[in-house]
């Protein structure tokens, strides 16, 4: 009953799969769920082949497996900023910045969200 909570909860995955739900993506969730699936997957696999037994009684193969871990995490992190650098985002609307105007000192030269042509629109309307 006291871990009930915990199990609740939602993880990064259910984040992420929400995420890419709400911004309109119809591949993206299916993609985070396969892809959690297949974590899952081969972990148990590993497991079942006895890798946990082993690293768990071999402090070489527990380094062996904590230093590919980190290389791992560190390639994702230079393809995410790579992929940032490819696909700067565009804002929507005639910002300041886009449309040559002068920004007063002390405003920002990008429109707040609240700036959105959407939002204004919907003000209008």
């Amino acid at each position: 009953m006291a871990l009930l909570p915990i199990v609740l909860t939602p993880g990064a995955s259910f984040t992420l799969a929400t995420e890419q739900a709400l911004v309109g993506s119809r591949r993206g969730p299916a993609q985070v769920i396969l892809g959690t699936a297949a974590g899952i997957y081969c972990h148990a696999l590993l497991a079942a082949l006895g890798l946990g037994a082993l690293v768990m009684r071999s402090s070489q193969a527990y380094t062996v497996v904590r230093l590919l871990g980190g290389l791992y995490l560190i390639g994702l992190g230079i393809g995410g900023w790579r992929n940032a650098r490819r696909r700067a985002p565009v804002l929507p609307g005639p910002g300041p910045a886009r449309s040559g105007a002068r920004v007063a000192p002390g405003r920002s030269p990008t429109p707040l969200p609240c700036d959105a042509p959407s939002v204004v629109r919907a003000e209008r309307s």
